[in-house]
Formats: C-alpha cells, structure tokens, sequence
C-alpha cells in the first residue's frame, strides 16, 4: 500500500513540476520599444509610458524566471490602475472577438465597457502580439536567447485577472459562448478560478450567444453551475439568451452592447431571450 501511495505522490509531483516548467517562447527583441509605442497609442504621455516599462521589467529581469510571481507585476498595475468605474467591467470565456469589439470600438447604443481587451494595463500587453511571453536572467538583465517558462507571462495575467475582478462595481457581465465543447462556463477557467473569487460586483449578468435550440440556455448545464457559483459568494444574478450565430461578430457585439447599455441607463431589458439573427446587419 505504502508502495502504490509513493508512486501516487511521484506521479502527481513530475506532472505538477512539468506544467511550472513549460517552456513558452523567447522575450521579442523590440519589447521594449513596442511596449512603450502601445503604451503612447494610448494618449498616455512618454514619461508614464516609460515609468510603466521599468515597473514592468521589473517584475522579471534579472530574477530567475521560476521565482517570478504574480506579487512582482503589482507595481506596474500600480502604475496603471483599472480605469472600469461601476457597471463597466466585462468578463468573457470562450468570446474574444465580440468583447473585443463590444470594448473598443465606438459604441452606438452608449454602453462604456472595459475589459482585458482595453484596459491599459492589459491592452500594451495584448499589442506586443499574440501569446507574447518575457522573461529576464537571474543576476543579469531580460533573456532575449532562451524560451521562456510559460509562468512568467502566466503570473501577468493572474495578477491582472485579480486587480480587474477587485475593481467591479455594482453589476459586472460576464459574455460566454452556448455551443462551446464542455459548456459556456467551465470550473477550471480563470473567470472561475482567479476573477469570481476576488470580484465586489454587487451582480453577475451572464450573456450566453447561442442558436435557438441549441448549445446552453441559461436555465441549462454548465450555466446553472455559474449561477450557483455565484450565489455561493452572495451576489446577485441575472442571464440574458442571445440567439445567433456566435460568428457574427458585429452583429451579436450591437445585441451585447445594448442590453449592457440599458443596464447602466437603469433600463434593464425585461425580455431575457433577444434574438440576434440574420436581420440584424453584422
């Protein structure tokens, strides 16, 4: 027995020990120059631009990159606080594109929404290019030679995840895709792991895009897992169905924004099924 338990615990250490030591790609060699670019794209002037660079290298040059913690990037969210004010903040599982557009493109029904896609903090970072890592050498500068561990950007995004969840108020959204595989919500994604667990929204309105008929409703799986993860924590819920297809971009970000939009004007739709279908222009 003794012998199974011990060969038990050696088999979940090497697995543990090979997902903190996943290799991801090297540091980019104009970081730092895209950094700063993003960061002025922002209409933020060069000298805050350059203050937020060094708290960002900070986090991780010269230190050892398995030593690098979620703490460490604390200084550069200081530097860039969350501008979501009550009412504002998005979350998303399995929705990029349309929260991309529902955050950063002009919005024609009024809703004022951030996200990771906007924020500053996050938006410099997501501008340096799809799945962009870093990582520094101990005792030296930033490791433009070698790949970088996976952790190093990964404790980034935690330590992001948590000041975004921290800055809700008051009703906080959360846009998931019905005919995703698994469910809409999952129990192993950050939202439920990292963002649920440190959110101050008062509410959680869940927005599900799906067909008619079919992938989850908000009465259906996974999502009434959500809404009792949600009321685990004593806040309030709400779910809206969004019928159409979840490839329509525009045309399910105008639905999205517009049931947000009523929201925050304190005109919360009635109806919790909106169809976004083909009459809708995308």
């Amino acid at each position: 027995m003794k012998l199974v338990v011990s060969v038990l615990f050696l088999l979940i250490f090497f697995a543990f020990d090979n997902v903190f030591a996943e290799k991801c790609s090297k540091t980019p060699l104009t970081i730092r120059k895209d950094f700063i670019s993003n960061c002025r794209d922002l209409n933020l002037g060069l000298i805050h631009c350059l203050v937020a660079w060094f708290a960002f290298k900070g986090a991780f040059s010269g230190r050892d990159p398995a030593t690098v913690a979620a703490e460490h990037y604390q200084p550069y969210f200081m530097v860039l606080p969350m501008q979501a004010k009550e009412d504002q903040s998005l979350f998303w599982s399995g929705t990029y594109s349309i929260v991309e557009v529902v955050s950063t493109q002009p919005n024609p029904a009024g809703a004022v929404v951030y996200s990771s896609t906007n924020e500053p903090s996050s938006a410099i970072i997501n501008d340096l290019g799809y799945g962009v890592n870093w990582c520094g050498v101990e005792g030296g500068g930033i490791d433009y030679v070698n790949e970088c561990l996976c952790s190093v950007s990964g404790n980034f995004w935690e330590r992001f995840s948590i000041d975004f969840a921290k800055a809700s108020r008051g009703s906080a959204y959360w846009l998931g895709d019905g005919e995703r595989d698994g469910g809409a919500f999952s129990n192993s994604s950050y939202f439920s792991t990292v963002e649920l667990p440190n959110m101050n929204a008062n509410e959680v309105v869940a927005i599900v895009v799906h067909k008619k008929g079919k992938g989850e409703s908000c009465s259906e799986g996974s999502m009434n897992v959500l809404r009792s993860r949600v009321m685990e924590r004593s806040i309030e819920y709400d779910c809206y169905d969004v019928y159409g297809d979840i490839n329509q971009t525009n045309a399910i970000a105008a639905c999205v924004s517009a049931i947000i939009s009523d929201i925050q004007k304190g005109t919360r739709p009635k109806d919790h099924e909106v169809d976004c279908g083909p009459s809708i222009p995308a």
